[in-house]
């Protein structure tokens, strides 16, 4: 919770943009052609364009704010960065394929149950089973410098409590409203439309592995 607060108005502006973009996207006709191209780019490349789109947006794009801003540069930038490139990469994959599953599931309208029904799905399966535990792991080791020997000696007790749960936490603050506005669109954007929320949320991630765990070294 002191991450979300701490990037508390980059995230009312996040949801402003999602729900901007989608709503223009459902009544501008206008607005959804000028998306066609990337549509189309992304659906025939397929789950490798979902990599390009996300390592770019997830992993490059916040390293630039990371390196550019002190108080959020990493002790070793470069590797930091790859990281977080291969990541989400490798999640930006797995998405467009989810994403997929989920139009074969519901169906590809738009209507209001359509979405809610996908956000459930999203926030309360695929979410914590799936995309908090690589998150939260990958991002308590690269918090502390990639060392191993840290990860081992400032592991809390409580894994679940200390490292999933705060995770998965700042996930819902952050991502239920921007996922809830993202199912308006084809699974080709889908996966453009979360890149740019995980854009600040890598930023999140990198803040709640600093965090997590204190209680348990204070203790």
């Amino acid at each position: 919770m002191e991450s979300v607060r701490a990037t508390v108005w980059p995230m009312l502006v996040l949801w402003t943009v999602a729900v901007g973009v989608s709503v223009s996207y459902c009544c501008a006709p206008a607005f959804a052609s000028v998306l066609e191209p990337a549509r189309q780019w992304l659906s025939d490349l397929g789950w490798s364009g979902a990599w390009l789109v996300a390592a770019g947006l997830c992993g490059l794009l916040p390293g630039v704010f990371q390196i550019a801003q002190r108080p959020l540069r990493p002790r070793r930038p470069i590797l930091t960065i790859l990281a977080q490139t291969v990541l989400f990469g490798f999640e930006g994959a797995l998405c467009y394929e989810f994403y997929r599953l989920q139009a074969g599931w519901f169906g590809g309208d738009a209507s209001f149950p359509t979405l809610v029904k996908k956000t459930l799905v999203d926030q309360f399966v695929w979410t914590p089973l799936v995309i908090v535990p690589i998150n939260a792991t990958l991002f308590f080791w690269i918090a502390r410098n990639f060392s191993l020997t840290r990860v081992r000696c400032e592991r809390p007790k409580s894994w679940f409590g200390n490292v999933i749960l705060p995770n998965l936490w700042a996930h819902w603050c952050v991502n239920v409203i921007p996922n809830l506005a993202l199912y308006a669109f084809p699974p080709a954007l889908q996966i453009q439309l979360v890149g740019l929320v995980c854009a600040f949320w890598t930023l999140m991630c990198f803040q709640v592995a600093l965090r997590s765990g204190a209680s348990e070294r204070r203790s």
